[in-house]
C-alpha cells in the first residue's frame, strides 16, 4: 500500500492487519492499518557526460537532457511515478568514455534503466560518438552504489 503526503513523499506501509471502524449513528467507516514499518523510498536519476568532448555549453546541456529523458523513458512505470512525484532528483557528473562503457553494463545488470547517448553528428562532434549515459530513474541507494565517488560536471 502506498500514502502519499504533501510535497509528494511517497511512504510504503507493510500492513499486518487491517480492521474496520463504522460509527452507525454517521455510516462513516475508516480503516485502521496496523502496521509493522514503513519504507521511504529516494527516487534518483544520474546523468554522466562524457569528458574529454570539449563540447560548448549548450551541446553539453542538450546531451544531458537526452541522456535524462532518455533513460527515463526506459524506466519501469512505478520508479518512474515515485520519481516523478518527488521532484525528478537528478545529479549531473562526468567521466571518461571507458568509465560510461562500465556503467551501461553495471546498471543494465543490476537492472536499473539507462540509455547511451550517440550524437548525430549535426553540429560539434562526429555522428556515432558517445557523449554520456542517463541512469534511473531508480531507488537512490542504488544508482548511488553504480555512480561511486564520479565528479560533478
Amino acid at each position: 500500500m502506498f500514502v502519499q503526503f504533501g510535497h509528494g513523499n511517497v511512504v510504503e506501509f507493510f500492513t499486518t492487519d487491517i480492521s474496520v471502524l463504522h460509527d452507525v449513528q454517521t455510516s462513516f467507516s475508516i480503516e485502521v492499518f496496523k502496521y509493522t514499518g514503513f519504507l521511504y523510498v529516494s527516487m534518483k536519476q544520474a546523468i554522466v557526460i562524457r569528458e574529454n568532448l570539449g563540447l560548448s555549453i549548450g551541446k553539453t546541456c542538450a546531451q544531458a537532457a537526452h541522456a535524462s529523458l532518455g533513460s527515463a523513458l526506459e524506466a519501469k512505470k512505478e520508479w518512474f511515478e515515485k520519481w516523478k512525484s518527488q521532484g525528478q532528483k537528478k545529479i549531473v557528473l562526468k567521466a571518461n568514455l571507458k568509465t560510461i562503457k562500465e556503467l551501461k553494463k553495471k546498471a543494465s545488470s543490476a537492472g536499473i534503466p539507462n540509455k547511451i547517448i550517440r550524437d548525430a553528428g549535426l553540429t560539434e562532434i562526429l555522428p556515432g560518438t558517445i557523449t554520456g549515459i542517463g541512469i534511473g530513474p531508480a531507488p537512490e541507494k542504488q544508482v548511488d552504489k553504480l555512480i561511486g565517488s564520479l565528479p560533478l560536471l
